[in-house]
């Protein structure tokens, strides 16, 4: 009951970020989708399931939770090798494993990562989304790697000296961005910034006499949905799909949690049960495999987006699904107008925020080891992937605890 209490006291600032998260989860869920091989409406469920069926039982309030992007690899190379139904069961065996976990309190032990590995995570996060979305901010595709897309930059502002209209949108959706900051601050507004930005620029890309690169959306996007579904197409048992499985079940556990510690980066003030939440990624991954949605984890870009725009309790993150299926359900056709630029500029901003250029350069300038393990951890990240990064990470941390340290400083002149 003190719960519900607390989210209708927050619901004003809850319903505007629900909004804003739920456009930037829709293309992500999309995209991740299709590029993990899949049907966009795997993505679609995977965020309708994070919002509805993970929101309620969250151990980490601000955290919003889909289909991530760190994943990817892992469930491409799962449909390319055994297919779809496989995927499904895999997801299932992750599922029942992370709620294991979280009975068992196991979540707990990531509160011992490192905060420099936690910042070099968010940076190289941010980094990555930087690089790739300023091609979405002028209607160019991405690459599938940073090195791809910074040598993508050169094609991409010829093409915007070819055809200087692109600069508009992103021009004025930065004004509306920071302007509306200030407006917010002066009079009291209580609307956040990227929603005012995504319906004034949806509404402007009626207006323009060009073509704009908008949403797109499949007349029946729940056309597919049986593809993977368990309870129609249960998949033999196999090694293949209980190594997957496990595999699965690792890997969206150790994102999921380190979303959880950036969390409490982002939002001090946040409470947070790593066990709790480890349990509910697991019910949230049991019905993902049942019904074929991609694996979820906490995902890190819509968390950001979520404590970026006002969100105060588990309300914005339950709502951020409501929207996804009603809208997917119901108003598809809304969808279409909005701009992707438009999309893509939340997601440079948020991604350049992430970064932290400055804290970047100090890292540098002020070196230490501290500084050397979050410096290790990004470019891990941005150059190789995700878990490598944060195992160099977590590495080069336990290299620096006491009992390990003394025995290296018996053996060599490092320490």
């Amino acid at each position: 009951m003190k719960h519900v209490k607390k989210m209708m006291g927050h619901i004003r600032d809850d319903f505007s970020s629900s909004l804003v998260v739920f456009l930037v989860a829709l293309p992500l869920c999309m995209g991740i989708a299709l590029a993990s091989g899949l049907n966009p409406i795997a993505g679609l469920l995977a965020g309708i399931i994070g919002g509805i069926v993970i929101g309620p039982i969250s151990g980490a309030p601000l955290q919003v939770s889909g289909p991530a992007a760190g994943l990817v690899v892992i469930v491409y190379g799962i449909v390319e090798k055994d297919g779809v139904r496989a995927l499904a069961m895999a997801t299932l065996i992750g599922g029942l494993i992370q709620v294991l976990g979280g009975l068992l309190k196991k979540g707990e032990l990531f509160k011992l990562i490192p905060f420099a590995v936690i910042n070099g995570m968010l940076m190289g996060i941010g980094t990555l989304i930087l690089f790739s979305q300023f091609h979405m901010l002028f209607d160019q595709g991405t690459g599938s790697s940073l090195v791809e897309n910074i040598l993508a930059l050169p094609v991409t502002f010829s093409h915007i000296l070819e055809k200087p209209t692109l600069l508009v949108i992103p021009l004025i959706g930065f004004v509306l961005l920071f302007g509306w900051d200030k407006l917010n601050k002066l009079y009291e507004l209580h609307l956040p910034a990227q929603l005012v930005a995504i319906i004034a620029l949806s509404v402007l890309g009626l207006f323009l006499p060009w073509d704009i690169k908008m949403v797109e959306i499949a007349d029946d996007v729940f056309s597919h949905i049986g593809d993977g579904v368990l309870f129609t197409h249960m998949p033999a048992m196999n090694v293949n799909i209980l190594i997957d499985g496990i595999v699965l079940g690792l890997v969206a556990s150790a994102e999921s949690m380190l979303s959880t510690s950036a969390v409490k980066e982002m939002a001090p003030k946040a409470k947070v049960n790593y066990s709790q939440e480890l349990f509910a990624q697991g019910i949230g991954n049991i019905f993902a495999g049942i019904l074929g949605a991609l694996p979820i984890t906490g995902v890190i870009v819509r968390t950001t987006a979520n404590v970026e725009a006002g969100g105060q309790t588990k309300a914005s993150s339950i709502l951020h699904g409501f929207w996804l299926l009603l809208f997917v359900a119901f108003g598809s056709f809304l969808l279409r107008h909005i701009p992707m630029s438009a999309l893509a500029l939340i997601l440079v901003v948020i991604g350049f925020k992430l970064m932290k250029p400055a804290k970047l350069w100090d890292a540098v300038v002020n070196f230490s080891y501290d500084n050397f393990i979050l410096l290790a951890t990004w470019m891990g990240i941005i150059f190789i992937d995700l878990l490598s990064g944060v195992c160099l990470g977590i590495g080069l941390a336990v290299v620096q605890a006491k009992p390990v340290r003394e025995y290296l400083s018996q053996k060599t002149n490092l320490f």
